[in-house]
């Protein structure tokens, strides 16, 4: 990105500054921007020095702690006041947050990808930089807010900060991959793992239990068991804490990587009908192939909605499978008000460096898009599968992520499979769910299901000027 920001994408962050402070007329008349590093021609403005250079990871200084990717000035000062009466932010944090929140890296960047063509997280600014672990994006507003709190006070401006949550929220969610748990595809998988065809860090002796078992129970040489049909045991832990949770259930589609299960089954009916009873969400979970073919996100979109005899609000992508933005505007069609697929699947963390929600961006009409992203910070599979950790481990780096979470009052996004809880390969996982689900239950977060987060948010935001 070498140029400077445009109006429609200075608009655009200035949105989303809106869920941060009250942005009223008088505050706007004051907003000025400034093409290098020049103020002599404004007097009492607030100025927002704009940067047309590349991003360049050698070269980024930090403030507190906190990297700023577009410096301006060489100074460490965030904002400054000069001999005018003006406001100085003396970097270009506007640019910085638009880099980070609207996507851009993976716009820019459409050959990064990992083995299942998702934007690769070794090729991000938060890797390279190593800031995947903060909200960057909520301390570059807060800095804003910080300066134009000073000027408001020198002037007797009524000033008001926003926070969403007084503590934070807490949006948990399931992804219903597989609702049957000894089929063929396990024991033709199970098998694999036996013969080393794929890698598994279990002995032999434990991944011949586990294809003996699989071959018994698919035989019925032994008395059915369904795991992965855990459904009263989600509700029954999380009805224990008050908690409620957003379900989303995934079409048929590529075999193999797709449902097994439909929604028509009898069963399934029985479970939407349980799950609104119980006061939680449906969702869809995106097909692979329904990022970019919209008949396809349709399709499933209106027979999931037939079944479940319910408007469906929002998706999550299956696999976490992204196209940015053309994905969004399918979603968008579709008539989806929200989306929460923009979590790495390789890291825990903040993919876009926010946790609050927020609007994609089409850079290529240059305009922001209606659909809502509620940022996912941490997977199940994230934490045991592709990092590894240990028990201990994973419940440290979920608390450190909602500590950073709770500065902000931001939302602590959590997406647990209802497949998840598979104590021979991963040892104490159910136990972590517990305790982590026991500590946010204990720090008194908000727990809010992913339709009404949308409502809350825009609630917070529906006096900005900019809307």
């Amino acid at each position: 990105m070498r140029e400077s920001l445009n109006n429609n994408r200075l608009e655009y962050v200035l949105f989303h500054l809106g869920n941060h402070m009250t942005i009223s007329p008088e505050i706007k008349a004051s907003f000025c921007f400034s093409e290098g590093k020049d103020s002599s021609g404004f007097r009492e403005k607030i100025v927002f020095l704009l940067s047309s250079d590349e991003l360049n990871p050698g070269k980024v200084p930090s403030h507190l702690g906190i990297p700023v990717l577009f410096p301006v000035l060489k100074t460490d000062k965030i904002f400054d006041e000069d001999e005018n009466g003006n406001l100085i932010f003396c970097h270009d944090l506007l640019k910085s947050i638009f880099y980070l929140l609207s996507g851009y890296q993976e716009y820019s960047n459409p050959k990064s990808s990992d083995n299942l063509r998702r934007f690769s997280f070794q090729d991000s600014v938060q890797y390279k930089l190593g800031f995947i672990e903060k909200p960057i994006v909520n301390y570059y507003f807060d800095f804003i807010a910080d300066g134009i709190e000073r000027y408001c006070q020198k002037r007797n401006i009524l000033f008001q900060r926003k926070r969403l949550f007084p503590n934070y929220g807490f949006l948990l969610s399931h992804d219903i991959d597989k609702v049957d748990t000894y089929d063929f595809n396990y024991v033709v998988y199970k098998f694999k793992e036996l013969v080393g065809l794929r890698k598994n860090k279990l002995s032999f002796k434990k991944k011949f239990g586990l294809f003996f078992k699989g071959m018994l129970q698919f035989t019925n040489l032994q008395k059915k068991t369904n795991p992965y049909w855990n459904f009263d045991f989600l509700r029954q832990v999380e009805r224990e804490r008050g908690f409620k949770s957003t379900f989303y259930f995934l079409d048929q589609g590529i075999r193999h990587s797709d449902a097994y299960y439909s929604f028509d089954e009898e069963r399934m009916i029985k479970l939407f009908q349980f799950l609104q009873d119980e006061g939680c969400e449906i969702g869809l979970h995106g097909t692979v192939d329904s990022i970019s073919n919209e008949s396809k996100m349709s399709a499933s979109l209106q027979k999931l909605e037939r079944t479940s005899k319910t408007k469906v609000a929002g998706a999550r992508q299956h696999r976490l499978l992204w196209k940015h933005p053309s994905t969004a505007a399918i979603q968008i069609k579709c008539g989806l008000q929200y989306d929460t697929t923009l979590g790495f699947a390789a890291h825990e963390g903040f993919r876009n460096s926010y946790c609050l929600p927020f609007k994609l961006y089409d850079f290529e009409n240059e305009k922001t898009l209606t659909i809502w992203e509620l940022p996912l910070n941490a997977m199940d599979v994230t934490l045991f599968a592709y990092q590894k950790y240990s028990t201990e481990i994973a419940r440290h780096r979920c608390r450190e992520l909602i500590d950073e979470i709770k500065k902000f009052g931001g939302v602590f996004n959590l997406l647990f499979h209802n497949s998840a809880f598979d104590e021979v390969t991963f040892p104490g996982i159910t136990k972590f769910y517990l305790d982590l689900l026991d500590h946010v239950f204990n720090a008194h977060a908000e727990n809010i299901l992913a339709k009404d987060l949308i409502i809350k948010v825009e609630g917070i935001n529906k006096n900005n000027p900019l809307n």
